[in-house]
């Protein structure tokens, strides 16, 4: 997903999956969760193109700390 999208190869695809679960971690949200949430939004956080996975990490962030839905942010 990551790597077509975004034209990345497989280890940078690895490198930002790594870093998607890595802040979910340190903010209290499950690995899973991050990777479904991700999922999720994928289609909308494709517009922000090389930044899309800084964008997601700052909206689950805000997510986990208001409490409201990532997809209703």
């Amino acid at each position: 997903m990551l790597s077509k999208a975004f034209q990345m190869t497989g280890e940078q695809a690895t490198d930002a999956f790594m870093k998607i679960t890595t802040s979910g971690n340190a903010a209290g949200i499950s690995n899973k969760k991050m990777a479904a949430d991700f999922e999720a939004n994928f289609e909308n956080l494709v517009q922000f193109g090389d930044k899309a996975v800084d964008v997601f990490e700052d909206l689950a962030a805000q997510s986990k700390a208001t409490g409201v839905a990532m997809n209703n942010l």
